[in-house]
């Protein structure tokens, strides 16, 4: 399985050695990937970190027990605290709710609440560069990049640039669009205990971004972390045009729902409609020229196009299941990383 030591860059924060790190609890949740969670967790043992850390892993799949057999196996001679819990209710938004409650719930009182998905691993300092982001930047809430590690690294579709992150660098940003790679203090988080992110998402995923926006209007502080890299597994069924679309699609109803839930009123009603046509319009006129200059600009086309296309079936809640059948608990940070680069 892959590791971090992909990071381009090993190097420890500049005040790693200045200050006592902060007791953090890593939640992980997790559905039927058990060789992903494996990979994760060997990679988070070799985290580098001077304070507290432990790990919750919410395993959402009570008939298998992948999750739970995996922590069991690898429990003996993981270097942190790591404990496991079934939740039995199906979707993602129960898992992860269920871990942020036992972690804000926990005896270890951690001041820090971490997130990383099972089709994910970080590089050897990545916990220690959202920390000190959160601490330089007094932010409450933090984000970091994550990198494709494609099963197929020669497929076309690799060189479109669509399962990148957004290139931004360290600093106050006004939200984060992904739990993917996400630090939250545990005072925050503890004041959302009741759902933090909506089970309405369960299966259409979105429910990170309906909980960042409902985060940022009751003024909380955003930060990113661009040296906390971490890297997610992209396998050969994603590798394909159609499944970029269905996610691209999905990506479009997420940002809808999220637009009319917090932004209500025929102004804002009027703007959405704008933003979808313009994209579906742009995406379709674009497709003569792109033809000329090759497939990956037909698929940034056809991708923009298909984000349009979502907005605008969100408005009569046309919505597509996309975790329906799989059920997996993973935020999908490449859609995360999609709706930062084209929340429009």
């Amino acid at each position: 399985m892959p590791n971090a030591n992909l990071d381009p860059q090993r190097s420890p924060p500049q005040d790693s050695r200045l200050a006592a790190w902060p007791s953090v609890i890593l939640c992980i949740p997790t559905c039927r990937r058990p060789a992903g969670l494996r990979n994760l967790l060997e990679n988070v043992a070799n985290l580098v970190y001077g304070g507290d850390l432990s790990v919750i892993v919410v395993d959402n799949d009570p008939q298998r027990c992948q999750g739970c057999l995996t922590v069991a196996n690898i429990s003996g001679c993981f270097s942190r605290p790591i404990e496991c819990e079934v939740e039995s209710n199906r979707g993602h938004t129960f898992a992860y709710n269920r871990a942020f409650l036992l972690a804000c719930r926990s005896i270890r009182k951690p001041e820090y609440v971490a997130v990383l998905d099972d089709d994910e691993f970080p590089a050897p300092h990545w916990l220690e560069h959202m920390i000190q982001a959160a601490r330089r930047f007094g932010a409450d809430i933090v984000g970091g990049p994550v990198f494709p590690v494609y099963a197929k690294k020669d497929h076309w579709l690799t060189k479109t640039g669509l399962y990148m992150p957004p290139a931004l660098q360290s600093g106050i940003v006004p939200m984060i669009f992904g739990a993917g790679s996400m630090l939250i203090r545990t005072s925050v988080l503890a004041e959302y205990l009741t759902e933090p992110f909506p089970n309405e998402y369960a299966f259409t995923g979105g429910s990170d971004l309906d909980f960042f926006r409902r985060c940022r209007s009751d003024g909380r502080r955003f930060a990113w972390a661009g040296e906390a890299h971490v890297y997610e597994t992209i396998p050969s069924s994603r590798l394909a045009l159609s499944w970029l679309l269905r996610r691209a699609f999905r990506v479009g109803t997420d940002l809808t729902r999220v637009d009319r839930k917090y932004c209500p009123g025929l102004q804002h009603a009027i703007i959405r409609w704008a933003k979808g046509l313009g994209l579906l319009l742009y995406g379709l006129s674009s497709l003569p020229l792109s033809g000329l200059r090759g497939r990956c600009f037909v698929a940034k086309s056809l991708y923009t196009a298909a984000r349009g296309s979502g907005r605008l079936a969100a408005e009569f809640n046309w919505l597509y299941r996309e975790y329906a059948e799989e059920i997996p608990t993973s935020s999908k940070s490449r859609s995360n990383n999609e709706m930062k680069r084209h929340c429009q």
